[in-house]
Parts: structure tokens; sequence; C-alpha cells
């Protein structure tokens, strides 16, 4: 995961602790090597979606995979409920502003060399 996708989650934290389905997602996430059958079982056992969502969430950030967004991506697309939906709608578009936002200071940096 690059560090704008990385942001572009980050950016959506609160949002995907409280909304994330994740019983929908970890065998997703365990066909991805994102997580392995020890961990998901070691989320599966905390008391609440919240802290399970909080769980998945870091194991997600901390992949070195460059995959893993893709993967949490595909595995949100899965997911048939409007929330779900709603936050991968969410995620892209911010990572698609950060995107273009990098690409703009890539060129004026760009433009100040070449004045100088």
């Amino acid at each position: 995961m690059d560090e704008l996708q990385r942001r572009a989650i980050i950016d959506h934290w609160d949002r995907l602790v409280d909304e994330l389905p994740s019983q929908d997602l970890i065998d997703r996430l365990i066909a991805g090597r994102i997580i392995d059958q020890e961990e998901a079982i070691n989320i599966d056992i905390l008391p609440d979606d919240k802290e399970r969502n909080m769980e998945i969430m870091q194991h997600l950030l901390a992949s070195r995979s460059n995959n893993t967004y893709q993967l949490f991506i595909q595995a949100l697309e899965s997911v048939t409920n409007i929330s779900s939906k709603s936050l991968l709608k969410n995620i892209q578009n911010r990572l698609n502003q950060l995107q273009h936002q990098k690409e703009l200071e890539l060129s004026r940096k760009s433009t100040e060399n070449l004045i100088q």
C-alpha cells in the first residue's frame, strides 16, 4: 500500500471503525494474506464490532504488501450493504483527491525548477 492509499483509509478511520462489516471481510483478508487464521481467530473473539474493526484496520495499515489496498477495496466491493458501498466510494474519492493534489504539487515544483 502506498502512502496516498494509506492516507485515504486513515482519513476515513472513524467511519471504518464504526461501520466496517468485519465478519464479511475476514475471509477475503485471509485469502489475500493480510491476516492469517490465528489473527482472524484473535479478531473474532474480540467483544464487539468496533474492537474487531480497529484490529482489522491496524493489520491492514501494517501490511507491507503492494496488493493490500486493492485487496481491501475488493473486499469492500464484495459486501452488498449500503454503508460499505458508501465507504468504498468515499475512500476512492479521497484517494483521487490526494493523487490530484500530489500531481499538482509535482507540477508546481517542476515549474519552479524550470524557472530557476
